[in-house]
């Protein structure tokens, strides 16, 4: 005997309940509940699917039914030929499986290996699934981190015409390259003190973008003329010299401020040197107004030869 049945899906909704609830004048869930009962002792009968042994007058009692509410409703579902004459329930072996552990090809209830088997196999095309969805979602990430890597490596165009190497960003006030260096968060990672005895110029230090659209800005608020490559070239003697220079005066606290000194200083020599070729000039046209171009100087306001 089975501890339990099949309810199906749809025996709510099922037409004949409405036709056996107007044939027997008693409403559907009336019907419903009696039907349910019927399938019950099906059930737990020795003869599964038969009900010749439903008492009637006690499901009356136990539903809440008046007396004989439970004979019309049935008699009403034998006139349907829910039920046969021998009181077996038409459509008992069709719908309840006799042994759910072997399955029934009539009933198309599933044995216990083949619900075994399906539910094994419906896992594993979850995890083949979720293991494909995986891979696509790493292979994205790789693919985005590869393109991040490939526009981080792409030498950045400075606003002075100059190509910086690849680097990930500079530092304004070191010139050092900043590398990813740890997987910690920036956030979480303690800046480190200054040496106050300083640092000498890294050996890879290479003029940030910054500092040289700064000089640029410097020299035309003076008035001057430069260059990308003015700048660019003044940055090379700048690395040469420092590189070159021992003792502790090579090791300074702020190197943008020494490029800073360092800047002027070269823009200084330049007015010098072109105030000095503007005096040649006076010299040697003076000298070829008068015909004498010996060894004289000049004064500053009204130019005179002194022999």
């Amino acid at each position: 005997m089975a501890d339990w049945f099949r309810w199906w899906h749809g025996s709510v909704t099922d037409p004949k309940f409405m036709w056996v609830s107007r044939r027997s004048g008693h409403s559907l869930s009336d019907v419903i509940a009696v039907w349910a009962c019927l399938l019950e002792t099906a059930s737990n009968g020795e003869t599964r699917g038969n009900v010749s042994c439903f008492d009637s007058v006690s499901h009356d009692c136990l539903l809440g039914f008046d007396d004989g509410v439970c004979d019309k409703i049935i008699a009403s579902m034998t006139d349907k030929g829910m039920i046969d004459s021998d009181g077996n329930l038409t459509g008992w072996e069709r719908r309840q499986p006799k042994r759910e552990d072997q399955g029934s090809a009539e009933s198309r209830a599933k044995s216990s290996t083949e619900r075994v088997r399906e539910y094994r196999e419906r896992m594993k095309r979850q995890r083949e699934e979720t293991n494909e969805t995986e891979m696509k979602r790493n292979e994205t990430q790789k693919q985005a981190r590869e393109e991040e890597s490939r526009e981080e490596c792409k030498p950045p165009i400075s606003p002075i015409g100059e190509i910086s190497p690849p680097s990930n960003e500079t530092d304004e006030t070191s010139g050092h390259e900043l590398t990813e260096t740890s997987s910690v968060p920036a956030a979480s990672q303690k800046p480190t003190k200054p040496d106050p005895k300083g640092s000498r110029l890294p050996d890879d230090w290479v003029l940030p973008a910054a500092w040289g659209r700064w000089a640029m800005e410097d020299a035309a608020a003076q008035g001057g003329r430069v260059t990308a490559d003015d700048v660019r070239r003044s940055a090379e003697k700048f690395a040469d010299y420092w590189r070159g220079k021992g003792g502790k005066d090579a090791r300074k606290t702020d190197w943008q401020a020494t490029w800073r000194n360092w800047w002027r200083r070269d823009i200084d020599d330049r007015k010098n040197r072109t105030n000095g070729s503007k005096a040649d000039e006076r010299q040697n046209t003076i000298a070829a107004l008068t015909g004498d171009s010996g060894g004289g100087f000049t004064l500053e306001g009204n130019a005179r030869l002194v022999g």
